[in-house]
């Protein structure tokens, strides 16, 4: 009844004032006036209710009566929410070591080298290719060309022929330089025996010659290497007391080859 509290109030005051003029005695004309008693204040209560007029909607009259009447609910507090933890941040993961790729070795140059001084030629090894017990022929005596001889042989006079350790000098200068073709098939059936003129000085006088010959090429090799060999020595060393003369050294290259 939120709207009928001020018509009711109202109603109260206009009958409190409509009775208050009834009670309040006016002066009529001719009469003597009376002896006023003392007034005595009266308070009226009325039991007239004024009633409203009727909502057009009851249940809105009861809904703000209700509304009106009804304490309202103190206010729900909405509790804060609490702060949510910041989750401590992720340790950041060391970053995997790269192993670094190696580089490719750029190839050295080799230093230069120094030419190296011309070495003395070594004193000739003995060769296990060579059998000198395998001499065929005794190499041929020359004649002397005329010369005066020393000591006291006469002119004409053959010279002193070669010992086997004479032979075995000469044919240790040689096989440092001979390159015998040890991979051909039938090799180690091939002797040689080289016929050789040398001076008094170690010089080679002619051309060395072959004294057996075969036709196949096993043999023409071996024996074009054995010739080129003894060739490349410009000077040999002759036993003391060598005078110029011929000599015959075999070559067998099954002995030859064995150490190769």
């Amino acid at each position: 009844m939120a709207n009928g509290g001020p018509s009711f109030l109202g109603s109260v005051l206009l009958h409190a004032g409509v009775i208050g003029l009834a009670l309040i005695a006016w002066p009529k004309e001719g009469r003597e006036p009376r002896e006023m008693m003392g007034a005595v204040p009266v308070s009226i209560v009325s039991d007239v209710t004024v009633l409203a007029a009727a909502p057009d909607n009851p249940a809105d009259e009861l809904i703000e009566e209700d509304g009106s009447s009804a304490p309202e609910p103190p206010a729900e507090v909405i509790p804060e929410p609490e702060p949510t933890p910041t989750p401590p941040l992720p340790r950041p993961e060391p970053a995997p070591k790269t192993t670094p790729r190696p580089e490719p070795e750029q190839p050295r140059t080799p230093p230069r080298q120094q030419p190296s001084p011309p070495q003395r030629p070594t004193p000739p090894r003995e060769d296990p290719g060579l059998n000198l017990d395998d001499l065929s022929e005794r190499p041929r005596t020359g004649t002397t060309t005329g010369r005066a001889s020393t000591g006291d042989r006469g002119t004409g006079q053959a010279p002193r022929a070669l010992g086997r350790a004479d032979l075995q000098s000469i044919a240790g200068q040689i096989t440092p330089h001979w390159n015998p073709p040890c991979h051909l098939p039938g090799i180690e059936e091939v002797t040689l025996s080289v016929e050789v003129r040398m001076s008094e000085d170690g010089r080679l006088v002619g051309s060395p010659r072959l004294r057996n010959t075969r036709g196949d090429a096993t043999w023409r090799a071996a024996s074009d290497s054995i010739l080129r060999a003894i060739t490349i020595p410009p000077r040999y060393r002759m036993p003391a007391g060598y005078e110029e003369q011929s000599f015959i050294i075999t070559f067998p290259l099954e002995q030859a080859c064995r150490n190769r």
